[in-house]
């Protein structure tokens, strides 16, 4: 387990961001993934959610990428689905990472 994280507690999401690019265990240039939990599954937008399941798993770009070009990203896919059914939990990770719970009310 990483002690860089609080498993407790949601991050800002340029905070979770960065803290998933810092506690990748691979030694190559892996993704950083947005895992969501939903009310409902369904498609929305050009992001769709497990067939029937509601969870939505996608990729925000790779680990050396910048910050800030994650978080875009992650904003662009959180406005699109919160405007259609509520988020329960959000959790961004590297390819060989932890889970970090991410705080989204700033962006809904």
């Amino acid at each position: 387990m990483d002690t860089k994280i609080d498993r407790t507690k949601p991050y800002e999401p340029i905070e979770a961001i960065k803290l998933a690019q810092q506690t990748a265990k691979n030694k190559f240039d892996g993704k950083i993934e947005l895992h969501l939990v939903l009310a409902k599954p369904g498609k929305f937008g050009k992001y769709q959610s497990e067939k029937k399941t509601p969870l939505l798993h996608t990729v925000l770009g790779k680990q050396s990428d910048k910050p800030e070009t994650l978080l875009e990203k992650l904003t662009e896919i959180i406005t699109a689905v919160s405007a259609a059914t509520k988020i329960n939990k959000t959790v961004v990770c590297a390819t060989m990472g932890p889970g970090i719970k991410v705080n989204i009310e700033d962006i809904k």
